[in-house]
């Protein structure tokens, strides 16, 4: 634990601040997706969340940054809930692939 989780960890004056902060930047919206928790749970997975985002952003050996998000008091399941009602539509192996461009191969130019 470095330093900054250590006052996330020990300070939980400053993490209700924090955590007001966000709730007036991200207003709760309902969401099936969400567990009813109280208060106080809210809080604690935010504070998970939060020192994850500072150990990770602390990591030189990372190559993106997290930052707090309108997601940050969810849990994992909660996240991994709201993705799973993603619809994406697949793409069905036996049509044809167009495409709006054409190839000459004998002249080595684009066709129309």
């Amino acid at each position: 634990m470095n330093n900054k989780e250590e006052v996330i960890e020990n300070t939980p004056e400053l993490v209700d601040h924090i955590y007001q902060y966000f709730q007036k930047t991200y207003p709760r919206r309902v969401s099936r997706q969400m567990i009813d928790f109280q208060a106080s749970k809210r809080i604690e997975i935010f504070k998970a969340n939060l020192k994850y985002i500072i150990r990770h952003n602390e990591d030189s050996s990372t190559t993106f940054k997290l930052k707090v998000t309108e997601f940050s008091d969810w849990t994992d399941e909660e996240r991994d809930g709201l993705r799973s009602k993603i619809n994406v539509k697949t793409l069905n192996n036996k049509q044809p692939v167009e495409s709006r461009l054409t190839f000459d191969y004998l002249g080595g130019g684009r066709g129309s």
